[in-house]
């Protein structure tokens, strides 16, 4: 926002008066061929180059109007200040809770046409809205199309390369240096646990028993967490395991991150399939926060820490 205080022009004096129209119509000039970003200096002459799953792309419009259909890049771009420039997003991008205020298009039924009603100079989507992505493309629209991390890094590689677009490096950097910093005192906390203390786990992320390999961003915090996943040689990202998979597997954990589907550590004491597994017997049962863990987004940390913390007993501050 520029702020031009105009101060007392005596009528008499035309020269000042003059001038000051003159500096007025100059700001209004810079104005109109600068944006203002959130630490008021100007972009100017925006150019940016880069590479996503669809190609190489090249953006000359600083992205002042964001249609993100990513609830973990929203979270991202949240998280580097820019969350003002947000103008629609989709019924999952749900945090921080100033969300609440967008417009929300959908979940996985947004077209073309309700995207560019908002007239957005970015937009974010991801796997499985690639024909969307082709066609605002074709329209001429500033698209970045993201695929889902595997692992921290690619979360890192995402915050870096929104930084880049938002023209914020220095911030996305800092972002990340600040959650590498925070992981590195996690895993030398979970680093301590004794060999003959690692524990077997299983995680329901779905009720028909859908959970998580190695293959998948869920897998690697499991892994980073210093547990033995049952599912983290089992082909796919996200495989459906048989009860008879549990049973052999008979972990010393399971950890719901499906309570939304209406899944409780009480319903799940209750299958009478399940009494004979250790965790079961034990009542080693928790729910846990699934956002935190399946949104590739700066909030992972928290999921990593709740999974050590239900899992080992390790306490970390606030």
């Amino acid at each position: 926002m520029i702020v031009i205080r105009i101060f007392e022009i005596k009528k008499k004096n035309s020269v000042s008066l003059f001038i000051g129209m003159l500096l007025v119509t100059l700001f209004t000039l810079i104005a109109c061929n600068s944006i203002e970003d959130k630490n008021h200096n100007f972009v100017t002459n925006y150019g940016v180059s880069f590479s996503d799953q669809m190609g190489d792309k090249s953006f000359t419009n600083f992205p002042s109007r964001i249609a993100s259909f990513s609830p973990e890049i929203t979270e991202i771009i949240y998280a580097l200040g820019s969350g003002g420039q947000i103008v629609a997003i989709n019924d999952s991008s749900d945090y921080p809770l100033e969300t609440a205020f967008l417009p929300k298009l959908g979940f996985m039924n947004i077209n073309v046409e309700s995207i560019i009603k908002y007239d957005p100079n970015l937009i974010i989507l991801t796997a499985g809205f690639e024909e969307v992505a082709h066609k605002l493309i074709g329209l001429g629209y500033q698209v970045i199309f993201f695929d889902a991390p595997k692992n921290i890094t690619q979360l890192y590689d995402n915050i870096i390369t929104m930084g880049k677009i938002l023209d914020n490096h220095d911030g996305s950097e800092a972002l990340v240096a600040d959650l590498q910093s925070q992981m590195n005192k996690t895993l030398l906390e979970v680093s301590k646990v004794k060999v003959q203390d690692k524990k077997t786990l299983f995680l329901e992320i779905d009720p028909m028993l859908y959970t998580a390999s190695d293959n998948s961003f869920i897998g690697s915090l499991l892994k980073l967490a210093n547990v033995t996943n049952i599912a983290a040689s089992v082909a796919g990202s996200f495989p459906q395991v048989s009860l008879e998979f549990i049973i052999d597997s008979n972990p010393d954990i399971i950890l719901l991150a499906d309570t939304d589907f209406g899944t409780s550590v009480e319903n799940v004491l209750q299958r009478d399939t399940w009494k004979n597994i250790t965790a079961v017997k034990n009542k080693n049962i928790y729910a846990i926060e699934a956002d935190w863990i399946s949104r590739a987004g700066p909030r992972f940390i928290l999921g990593l820490q709740q999974i050590i913390s239900l899992v080992y007993e390790i306490e970390f501050a606030d």
